[in-house]
């Protein structure tokens, strides 16, 4: 070192300034990605229409209206079948009372026409009420032997044994099913006009053309001489 030269003043360590944007209301947070992740999760279980209560309401109200709709619409599904039981059991007892008649008919008539109107009815009320029953037993209705036989009416019995002391019983049958038969088809259109289910109705249609065509050869049995 030369001589009376002063020595380098040694380096100064540099300053630190600590950052700006750090102050609480200051610029850039460096956490708010995390402030942002929690407020997108809470806006994804957020009832859409935000914080409106009106919007909420009628999305709720509307939710609801769509709930009786489906539930509406499922109860309709289920009574598409609809009948009403009361009418229908009467349907089928006056089938049970016009196969016994008929029955008896089939089996102590002298005429031939009688005879073959008797045993046809006797065949098609016997199918349109199994048909009939059938129906009933798939959707909950059972009947019983006890419950058809109270259609049975025992003055008929009275009026066909006189019948048959008096040598009137041809006649006396036949004008006794063409009246039994009339009066079952009122009952059958009666018995349609309260149910909905399209496979019931076309049963209960069916059941009164048939009737019409018997009560067609009951008139013509009973023209005859």
């Amino acid at each position: 070192m030369p001589p009376n030269q002063a020595p380098a003043p040694s380096p100064s360590p540099p300053s630190y300034t600590p950052p700006t944007n750090l102050t609480p209301n200051g610029g850039h947070n460096p956490y708010e990605f995390i402030v942002a992740e929690d407020k997108q999760r809470e806006a994804k279980f957020k009832i859409p229409g935000g914080d409106n209560k009106t919007q909420r309401a009628l999305i709720v109200a509307g939710g609801a209206i769509v709930l009786i709709i489906i539930i509406s619409l499922l109860y309709s599904l289920i009574s598409s079948s609809g009948h009403s039981d009361p009418q229908l059991t009467i349907v089928t007892q006056k089938q049970q009372e016009i196969i016994r008649v008929a029955t008896d008919g089939a089996r102590h008539a002298n005429n031939q026409s009688t005879k073959n109107f008797a045993i046809n009815t006797e065949l098609t009320i016997q199918s349109n009420q199994g048909e009939l029953i059938s129906y009933l037993a798939d959707h909950g209705t059972k009947l019983s032997k006890k419950t058809l036989n109270l259609g049975i009416d025992s003055k008929t019995d009275t009026l066909l044994t006189n019948a048959s002391a008096t040598n009137t019983y041809d006649s006396t049958v036949e004008q006794e099913l063409v009246t039994e038969l009339t009066d079952y088809q009122a009952a059958l259109k009666q018995a349609y006009q309260g149910v909905s289910g399209k496979t019931l109705q076309g049963i209960l249609n069916h059941s009164y053309d048939n009737a019409s065509l018997l009560i067609e050869q009951g008139k013509d049995a009973i023209n005859t001489p």
